[in-house]
C-alpha cells in the first residue's frame, strides 16, 4: 500500500529543519537497540522474507555455509546479527 503525504504552507527552510529533526530522532532510535533484540533468533520464513530470497535458496546458502543457522530442537533458526552481517557484506 502506498502512502502519499502532502505538505502545504511550509517553506523549504522549515521543511529541511523538520527533516533534520526526524533524521536525528531515527538515528537515536537505532542506537538504542538492545543486544537482546539484536541477538534474537529468526525462523527460515522470516529470514527469507528479510533477504528477499526463497526458502530453497536459504537452504542452499545454509548447506554452503553462506548463512550459518542454529538447530533448536528440530528447527533451524538464524541469529538476527548473522542476517544483518550478511546484508552488510553483500552491500559492499
Amino acid at each position: 500500500m502506498k502512502t502519499i503525504v502532502q505538505i502545504e504552507n511550509l517553506n523549504a527552510e522549515d521543511l529541511i529543519n523538520r527533516l533534520e529533526k526526524i533524521e536525528s530522532h531515527l538515528s537515536r532510535v537505532n542506537l538504542n537497540d538492545t543486544p537482546a533484540e539484536k541477538d534474537e533468533f529468526l525462523t527460515r520464513s522470516q529470514v527469507s522474507e528479510i533477504l528477499k530470497v526463497s526458502r530453497q535458496t536459504l537452504s542452499v546458502w545454509h548447506k554452503k555455509g553462506v548463512l550459518v543457522g542454529s538447530r533448536i530442537g528440530t528447527r533451524i533458526r538464524y541469529r538476527y546479527t548473522d542476517v544483518e552481517k550478511l546484508i552488510n557484506e553483500s552491500g559492499k
